[in-house]
């Protein structure tokens, strides 16, 4: 389990979660573009593959985190167990 990110308040945080889900969203875009764009499923994966390894941490090492400090920020659909 992560350490709690500590980045100074409520109002903060959420400034930090709305953007960081608003990055997620635009990368969620490039993989659907990729996914129509590209001639090989072998490249699609690989990109996917790519998009995941920034995803996860960031989910795992700051949003997860930043929820478990600040409850009340946490979105209906996040996963209980995080």
């Amino acid at each position: 389990m992560s350490k709690l990110l500590d980045v100074g308040s409520e109002e903060r945080a959420a400034v930090i979660c709305n953007k960081l889900h608003e990055i997620f969203a635009q990368l969620e875009d490039l993989i659907d573009l990729v996914d129509r764009e590209v001639d090989s499923e072998q490249q699609a994966t690989a990109f996917r593959r790519a998009i995941a390894c920034i995803c996860g941490p960031i989910t795992l090492d700051v949003l997860a985190p930043l929820y478990r400090k600040y409850p009340a920020l946490k979105p209906d659909t996040w996963p209980q167990d995080l």
